[in-house]
């Protein structure tokens, strides 16, 4: 039945008062920098609890990590500051603000040593709490924004995906060193605990996506011994389930952990990439939001078509800037090159380095080749930070050092200086030598560490 004319402005203005009343005003700029200052006066007085106190967390797990990541910057000096800037203008994620924050962190130690200064950015989400000031609900450390990411829709080319821009969901990228892939972002359905954490990686081995999700099911099981692993199921992605590409294939399986949450992890294989997919949160949570998820999981796709190698040879070649070509790897914009040793097989890998490569002899030695981007809001690599990164890796790995320490010493055509590294593990597999090589390259820009691990003596 349609309404007589003279009723038609009444029954508008009440639909736009309901979806103003549905719909809460953006939080601006004045209400939240005056929560940024409060925040960065308690982080100045190494005082996590007041500066979490505010949150209502929707996502305990992300608020457990953010009050690890306080703590542990408060504890690494004597004193520390903080200066939190909004950049940007805040913007509507479904029923939440979203806005993007630029912090500078000053960290100082007793005596006489430069201070410490780190540029970071996270992403602060606030819900709209009536006259009253914002309440935060979720702070997340994030990547500097970047041409893949538009409007909550993670779009890259390169390793041919694209994902999001699905109404109530936010996506934060990661750095590249945290996300041990060539690269990886998370989307937060706001107001849940429920996320997708999506991240790429290259197969040369051309694993099948079915064993790729058993393996990293038997993973988290590692980590959550009670998790119980259900049947691997074939999956395909809801944009190509119809006509699905030729050599696309995918799997999905399922988790049930500990206090009734669920992890489902999705992975597909396609021009020797992987592209996995990890759905988290409680399991009455992922029923209640089913429609949002599955909107999500439909709005990834593939950008290309074509089964052919050339697309990760062009991801691995855009993200690590190296190539690999019969058995000797070049990288122009790192200014490398090492030839490998006749019969050695040679691969690149992905994970939070700037780049990996290793070479594998028959025998089973391998020689490692990985380099290291500045760390996050550090001017440089300095020779003291390389060598807090290497008695870090020696001690992970239960390795001695052995003879005297070399020094640091000039790098020959490599624009830094290098030093030499010999170490013993304390265990070894029978037959294989116990000996453990390093060469670290260190440029203000990169550090490269040569890891050698012979398998036996002829190849020692």
């Amino acid at each position: 039945m349609i309404a007589p004319r003279t009723t038609l402005p009444l029954v508008m203005a009440a639909l736009a008062a309901l979806a103003r009343a549905q719909s809460p005003d953006l939080v601006g700029t004045a209400a939240i920098q005056p929560l940024l200052a409060e925040f960065d006066a308690a982080f100045a007085r190494g005082d996590v609890a007041a500066l979490l106190r505010p949150f209502r967390p929707d996502h305990a797990g992300a608020h457990a990590t953010l009050q690890l990541a306080l703590e542990r910057r408060c504890a690494a000096a004597v004193t520390h500051t903080r200066t939190s800037t909004i950049v940007g203008e805040p913007r509507r994620v479904g029923m939440h603000t979203v806005v993007r924050v630029r912090h500078e962190t000053v960290l100082r130690g007793r005596g006489t040593a430069a201070p410490t200064t780190l540029h970071e950015e996270s992403v602060l989400v606030l819900r709209p709490d009536g006259p009253g000031r914002p309440v935060p609900t979720l702070w997340v450390e994030t990547a500097p924004g970047g041409p893949c990411l538009n409007a909550d829709e993670f779009r890259c080319p390169v390793c041919n995906y694209a994902i999001g821009g699905v109404d109530g969901w936010l996506c934060t990228p990661l750095r590249g060193e945290r996300a041990n892939a060539l690269e990886a972002a998370t989307f937060w359905l706001l107001g849940s605990d429920v996320t997708l954490a999506i991240s790429v990686q290259a197969d040369p081995a051309g694993t099948p996506a079915a064993t790729v999700a058993s393996e990293l099911a038997a993973t988290l099981r590692q980590f959550e011994p009670a998790a119980k692993l259900l049947a691997v199921q074939p999956w395909l992605p809801p944009a190509h389930a119809d006509e699905p590409p030729m050599g696309l294939l995918g799997a999905m399986q399922a988790v049930d952990l500990p206090a009734d949450e669920q992890a489902v992890f999705h992975v597909t294989t396609f021009g020797g990439l992987q592209h996995l997919l990890l759905l988290r949160g409680h399991r009455d949570a992922l029923q209640r939001h089913a429609t949002a998820i599955a909107a999500l999981l439909a709005s990834y796709r593939l950008l290309e078509r074509c089964d052919e190698l050339a697309i990760s040879h062009r991801a691995l070649a855009h993200h690590t800037g190296g190539r690999l070509q019969q058995g000797t790897y070049d990288n122009e914009p790192h200014d490398l090159h090492l030839e490998g040793a006749p019969g050695w097989k040679a691969e690149q890998r992905t994970g939070g380095a700037a780049f990996r490569v290793v070479w594998s002899s028959p025998n089973g030695s391998r020689l490692w080749l990985l380099g290291h981007r500045v760390p996050a809001g550090v001017a440089q690599w300095s020779e003291a930070a390389a060598d807090r990164w290497l008695a870090h890796l020696l001690q992970q790995n239960d390795l001695t050092a052995v003879g005297d320490a070399a020094a640091w010493t000039p790098a020959a055509g490599f624009g830094g200086t290098q030093r030499d590294v010999q170490a013993t593990a304390a265990h070894a597999v029978a037959g294989a030598s116990t000996r453990r090589w390093f060469r670290l390259l260190r440029r203000d820009d990169l550090l490269v560490v040569l890891d050698a691990s012979p398998a036996t003596a002829a190849d020692e």
